[in-house]
């Protein structure tokens, strides 16, 4: 079986990046050398977030909900600390001070 993911990046702006690939290797090497345009100025980012699904449009429709602002405050919640708060009226601000750990990112997954 083939997965598509659906993923977040945190960018040098301090804000997320919410998107969707079927090859998740190739999609964070476009974003670092620049060759996507809504990230290319926010170079660098890191991969904080993933998820793995059975298919493209499973993805698509993950990467639509954690774009709304129920997604939002649920990355919030399971990435905690990965960003400090900019301004704590926005939906994708930091909180809490627990460490979370699924869907991580690590040094562990370096095999993407």
């Amino acid at each position: 079986m083939k997965f598509s993911y659906t993923y977040v990046l945190l960018c040098a702006d301090g804000l997320f990046y919410i998107g969707s690939t079927d090859n998740l290797k190739r999609r964070l090497a476009q974003h670092q050398n620049g060759q996507v345009s809504s990230t290319a100025y926010k170079r660098p980012c890191q991969l904080v977030y993933y998820e793995a699904c059975c298919s493209v449009e499973l993805a698509l429709k993950r990467e639509r909900e954690l774009k709304t602002g129920y997604g939002r405050a649920y990355l919030k919640r399971r990435l905690c600390e990965v960003t400090p708060a900019r301004n704590a009226s926005r939906s994708d601000a930091g909180g809490g001070s627990e460490p979370c750990i699924a869907h991580f990112r690590s040094n562990r997954d370096e095999e993407l």
